[in-house]
């Protein structure tokens, strides 16, 4: 068993992460198979965008308006006082993806500690240009927000790869199961 599988198996936390994560990221990928336009039926399929706080709060900003996510983001930002970064650890599927890109490319490069580059400064300043960009109406900016870039790429890239592969093999003849991914 390799050094980082044992640290794993080592922190019954760990598995308990990995569960949560691995929950959550099912949910995104059939809220985002249920996704289409016209929406058909009555699931929240936008929940994991609803759950993003600056997505949320900006539009809401911009909007001049509360708009009904508004609660469920701020649940998020309670959680993230109380409990550190939760929201992105257990639940973001964007986060899972990382951890698990993370372990499978990069399991055997030894990690540094951060060097406190002083750039959270960057950050900072992004966000508030972002907030008064919404305080104009302005939503423009928020292609920056990380649910939004991965619900984009999940669109645009990995969507199609995947409707492509199964009309390939010809599965997309099973109309209950993969029928909505087949390409035009």
């Amino acid at each position: 068993m390799s050094r980082t599988a044992r640290q794993v198996v080592a922190r019954p936390t760990a598995w308990f992460r990995i569960a949560c994560q691995g929950v959550f990221v099912a949910i995104f990928v059939v809220l985002f198979a249920l996704a289409s336009f016209p929406v058909r039926g009555h699931l929240p399929v936008e929940t994991f965008l609803r759950l993003d706080p600056l997505l949320t709060f900006v539009a809401s900003l911009a909007a001049r308006t509360a708009l009904a996510g508004v609660l469920l983001a701020g649940a998020v930002l309670g959680s993230a006082v109380v409990a550190g970064r939760l929201f992105c650890g257990y639940v973001c599927p964007l986060g899972a993806s990382l951890d698990f890109a993370d372990f499978a490319l990069f399991k055997r490069i030894r990690k540094a500690p951060p060097a406190g580059l002083g750039l959270s400064w960057v950050r900072c300043g992004l966000l508030a240009f972002i907030v008064a960009a919404a305080l104009f109406g302005s939503t423009l900016l928020l292609w920056l927000s990380p649910l939004s870039l991965l619900t984009r790429f999940s669109t645009n890239l990995a969507f199609p790869i995947l409707g492509r592969g199964l009309v390939g093999l010809g599965l997309a003849t099973y109309r209950p199961v993969v029928g909505w991914m087949r390409p035009p």
